[in-house]
């Protein structure tokens, strides 16, 4: 399919492309899959396979969702087994895992935030469910947490990265 290297933009346009899909079907999938919230528009599917911008977790589910993929994959390239009605990328979800992950590091949210190198006040919107984070911060997150992305993002595979 693509490279094990390659960036979320490439995957997303690669499997487009082999779903058969112009980008306005694609977008018009994700609307079925979000609903009225969340879908992904033309002009922002547009910019993602061009590899501007960094879509939030919950637009990439819903791309998964539009494409038969697993979120996890998309987004960071991980092929973890995870049924769809299991993949949870609310802020919520991603609240709720962040604590948990954070707790079990026994950081504080400061320290978290020194470690990802951001503010301490974002660290906090996240664990609320106040601020939904973009891909790129996960990944940022998951690796000073010690954590898989997918399972961050989309409480996919498993929650510790292997040693």
């Amino acid at each position: 399919m693509t490279p094990p290297r390659a960036s979320f933009a490439d995957r997303l346009r690669v499997s487009r492309l082999l779903a058969d899909l112009t980008q306005a079907e694609l977008a018009a999938a994700s609307a079925r899959c979000a609903g009225r919230l969340g879908a992904v528009c033309l002009r922002t599917l547009g910019e993602y396979e061009l590899g501007f911008g960094a879509p939030r977790c919950v637009e990439v589910g819903h791309l998964g969702c539009a494409l038969g993929l697993h979120p996890g994959w998309l987004a960071f390239g991980e092929d973890l087994p995870c049924p769809p009605w299991l993949w949870d990328a609310s802020a919520e979800g991603v609240a709720y895992r962040l604590r948990v992950a954070r707790i079990d590091a026994e950081l504080s949210q400061g320290e978290l935030a020194a470690a990802a190198g951001m503010a301490q006040a974002e660290i906090s919107n996240i664990e609320r469910g106040a601020q939904q984070p973009k891909i790129a911060v996960v990944s940022v997150l998951a690796a000073a947490l010690r954590v898989r992305p997918s399972w961050l993002a989309f409480w996919a595979g498993p929650h510790k990265k292997e040693a």
